[in-house]
């Protein structure tokens, strides 16, 4: 990087722009006080790594841990999440920019700034089961207003909006409630994110669609082809997506890359030694929200000692996204800052550029390669 170009914008003139579509950094910018900007930053996703790996804007998960916020808690901790973003926006207005559309993110790129965008990872993060409605719908619109561009209805935890991939309410599709949820969203702008639900909630939101005309996106999910994990989609759920329009975003996560990795991963994470060193994390830190980020985080540690797949697995699923879905309907969805263990090769964003490197090699042109690293998604923007 040049020494007279602190910020790497001439570096990152060079580069391939990026999207990602999904990170949850915002964690650690509310749970451990870090700052985007921190060039010593540890975070898999911060400025000065998006600056070195061509990145241009980032979805900032809004991700509500319901096993620590649940029922009452879970909508201040999404309305804090959603604060801490966009204290750091203000903090650097000329670096970091609030976006919206393609427009406005492109828009921030020529100017040498980093746009920040959100998602809503699971649509209980709106307010517990059965509260009412009305509220939890002004609560979205609120959201709406702060800049979200896509919701969850689920995350690994149904609800009572639709079944989730994650537990017992995987044979559940979508409710009455969730109908009225995914309509107000798509008055709103919002794009319905699928990367979660169950696949009966998934039929249900892909008949939605084909009704309504809207998008469907995947923000992070896998090949289920290539590594058979509900949270990845099927090719003919790939094929829905590209059919309505959206976008399947890979998710960058071993273990949704690779079945083997998976397994290993689960029985190193499973064993007395790591739940005590859980359990430990958690006790040293009386916030709830902190003292789970370093459970996690101890988890993580015991899940990164397991030799992970490269970024040529990764390739793998980017490679048969794009022959089921097209070029034009896949996208990136890291879920860096949230993911146990990271591909070999691919630990953080400043190393985006050795997936393109790795597309490449596959014989992918660098027209297909700029729109799965950002033209794909900066349609879906302008038209959403």
């Amino acid at each position: 990087m040049d020494d007279h170009d602190p910020d790497g914008r001439l570096a990152s003139a060079l580069l391939r722009l990026a999207i990602d579509a999904h990170a949850d950094t915002a964690q650690r910018i509310l749970d451990l006080d870090e700052r985007f900007d921190d060039a010593a930053s540890a975070a898999e996703v911060s400025l000065a790594k998006a600056r070195k790996g061509g990145l241009g804007a980032q979805f900032f998960s809004v991700w509500v841990d319901p096993a620590v916020f649940d029922g009452a808690g879970a909508w201040p901790r999404a309305r804090r999440l959603v604060d801490a973003v966009l204290a750091e926006v203000r903090r650097s207005p000329g670096r970091l920019a609030l976006a919206r559309t393609g427009a406005e993110v492109r828009a921030a790129a020529a100017r040498g700034a980093f746009a920040v965008l959100f998602g809503v990872e699971g649509a209980h993060a709106l307010g517990a089961d059965g509260e009412d409605l009305g509220t939890r719908l002004a609560r979205l619109e609120e959201l709406a207003a702060d800049g979200v561009r896509y919701l969850s209805p689920t995350w690994s935890n149904s609800n009572d909006f639709a079944g989730s991939s994650g537990d017992a309410g995987r044979a559940r599709g979508l409710s009455a409630g969730g109908e009225v949820l995914v309509a107000r969203c798509a008055e709103l702008g919002i794009l319905v994110d699928v990367s979660h639900v169950s696949d009966p909630t998934f039929d249900d939101l892909y008949a939605w669609a084909s009704s309504t005309g809207r998008p469907l996106i995947a923000s992070h999910s896998s090949a289920r082809a290539l590594a058979n994990h509900p949270r990845n989609l099927t090719d003919a759920q790939l094929r829905a997506i590209a059919d309505s329009g959206g976008v399947a975003s890979v998710n960058f996560c071993p273990a949704f890359l690779d079945e083997r990795f998976r397994a290993e991963v689960t029985a190193a994470t499973a064993t007395a030694e790591a739940r005590t060193a859980q359990e430990e994390a958690r006790r040293r830190h009386p916030d709830p929200g902190r003292a789970a980020l370093f459970a996690w985080q101890a988890r993580a540690a015991f899940a990164r000692a397991v030799p992970a797949p490269g970024v040529s697995r990764l390739v793998d699923h980017v490679v048969h996204m794009i022959d089921v879905a097209g070029a034009d309907h896949v996208g990136l969805g890291s879920d860096f800052d949230g993911i146990a263990a990271v591909p070999a090769g691919l630990e953080d964003v400043s190393a985006l550029p050795r997936l393109a490197e790795g597309l490449a090699s596959r014989g992918l042109t660098g027209s297909v390669i700029d729109r799965v690293f950002s033209g794909n998604w900066l349609r879906v923007l302008d038209e959403a």
